[in-house]
C-alpha cells in the first residue's frame, strides 16, 4: 500500500496474460537471449514504427537499457578518447556517465531558459568559451528535440551531434544525421520493463554496435574491447506486446496533458514549459517560479508525491566539479539551470490519473 494518496509515476505495461502465447513459445523455443528471435523481430518492428525526417531507412539495435545504449553510441561514433562532448546540466546523470565511461570530457552547458534543454543557437554562442568535438542535446522530460534545427547546425558548424532521448520515443523524430538513444524502462511511455535503442542511418555504427554489446565477439574471438549490452527475449516479447497498445497508451496520455494544461493555464504562479505546449511530455515538470521547495512540502502535507527529476543539475554535484561548466555568460555561469533547480517540482502525469485528482493536484500547488 503507498505512502500517497496520489503517486507520482506509475508504469503503463501490458498485463502478463496478453503475451503468455508469446512466453510459452520463447519457452519452446529455449532461447532466452543472445539476439533471440523475438529480439529480431522487435528490432525490425520498431525500424518500421519509427520517423525519419527523409524517409531514410534506420537501422535499430536494441539495448539492456539506455545507458548502455548511450555508451555504444559514443563509443562507436567515430570520436576520438578524450573527445569534448558537451552536455546540458539538468538532465539525468548517465548522460554524463556515459561519456566519461566512454573515456570522453563531458563539458557541461547551461540550458535555455524557454526550453529547458541546450539548443543550436545556445550552443553556437556558448563556443566563445569553450571548443568542443559533439554536443549531445537531451530530450528534456520526453519533449522532442527539434532534429530539423539541430541538423541545421551540424550544416553550419560540422559539430556532430547526437540525441538522448530517452524519454522521447514515439515522440521523437529521427535524423539520419544523428544518432539517437532511447529508453525503455518502465517509467517511459513506451516501457518494457527494461531496454534501450540505438537508432542510426549508419550501418557501421549499428554493425559495431551490436558487435560491442556483445563483449566484442567475432566468430569465438574478442576484436573489440566490449560488454553485455544484449536485450533479452522476455523484454522483447513486452515490446511487441505494448505496440499493439500504443495508440490507447498514447490517447490516454495526451487527454491528461490536455486537461493539465487547462487547469494551469488558470494559475498565476504555476506554468509548464510553454517553449513545448504542443509536445506531449513523459513526466510532467512545473515552473514554480522560485517556490519548489514551498510546494514540495505543501504536496507532502497533501499525500501528493513529487520529484524533482534532473535536479540538482550536473555542474552543482561535487563529483563533476573538475569538468569545464559553460553558460551563455561565459565559463562556470549556469544560472538557468540554477533558477530551474530552485524552480521546477515533478507532478504526478500517468494514465491512471483522474480527472479529479488532476483538478485537486492543480488547487495545491497553486
Amino acid at each position: 500500500m503507498s505512502e500517497w494518496a496520489i503517486e507520482c509515476l506509475k508504469p503503463d505495461l501490458p498485463s502478463v496474460e496478453t503475451y503468455t502465447s508469446l512466453l510459452a513459445e520463447m519457452d519452446s523455443n529455449q532461447w532466452y537471449t543472445n539476439f533471440g528471435p523475438f529480439v529480431q523481430k522487435f528490432e525490425a518492428k520498431m525500424a518500421q514504427f519509427l520517423s525519419s525526417t527523409d524517409g531514410a531507412p534506420l537501422n535499430v539495435v536494441s539495448c539492456n537499457n539506455a545507458t548502455s545504449a548511450l555508451e555504444l553510441m559514443l563509443q562507436n561514433s567515430g570520436l576520438p578518447k578524450g573527445a569534448k562532448v558537451m552536455v546540458p546540466s539538468v538532465t539525468f546523470p548517465a548522460t554524463i556517465l556515459a561519456v566519461i565511461r566512454s573515456e570522453m570530457e563531458p563539458v557541461i552547458a547551461d540550458v535555455c531558459e524557454e526550453e529547458w534543454t541546450l539548443t543550436p543557437a545556445g550552443v553556437e554562442a556558448m563556443l566563445d568559451y569553450c571548443d568542443i568535438d559533439a554536443v549531445m542535446p537531451v530530450a528534456s522530460f520526453g519533449y522532442a528535440l527539434d532534429s530539423r534545427a539541430w541538423e541545421a547546425f551540424i550544416d553550419r558548424t560540422g559539430i556532430p551531434v547526437f540525441f538522448d532521448s530517452a524519454a522521447a520515443l514515439g515522440q521523437q523524430e529521427v535524423s539520419p544525421k544523428i544518432p539517437t538513444v532511447f529508453s525503455m524502462h518502465a517509467t517511459k511511455p513506451f516501457g518494457i520493463g527494461e531496454g534501450g535503442l540505438i537508432v542510426t542511418a549508419s550501418d557501421a555504427m549499428a554493425s559495431s554496435s551490436k558487435l560491442n554489446s556483445n563483449f566484442g565477439f567475432v566468430q569465438g574471438l574478442i576484436k573489440d574491447i566490449g560488454f553485455n549490452a544484449k536485450l533479452a527475449e522476455y523484454f522483447a516479447i513486452v515490446g511487441l506486446t505494448q505496440f499493439e497498445r500504443w495508440d490507447a497508451v498514447t490517447l490516454k496520455r495526451e487527454q491528461r496533458w490536455a486537461l493539465y494544461k487547462e487547469c494551469i493555464d488558470t494559475l498565476d504562479t504555476v506554468d509548464y514549459c510553454q517553449a513545448h505546449k504542443n509536445k506531449l511530455p513523459a513526466t510532467l515538470m512545473v515552473n514554480t517560479q522560485g517556490r519548489s521547495a514551498a510546494v514540495i512540502k505543501t504536496c507532502i502535507e497533501n499525500k501528493i508525491q513529487t520529484r524533482q527529476w534532473y535536479l540538482p543539475p550536473l555542474h552543482k554535484h561535487e563529483i563533476f566539479q573538475s569538468y569545464i561548466k559553460v553558460g551563455l555568460q561565459g565559463l562556470d555561469k549556469c544560472p538557468v539551470s540554477e533558477y530551474l533547480e530552485s524552480s521546477l517540482v515533478g507532478i504526478p502525469f500517468h494514465n491512471f490519473l483522474t480527472n479529479e485528482q488532476i483538478h485537486h493536484i492543480c488547487a495545491i500547488i497553486k
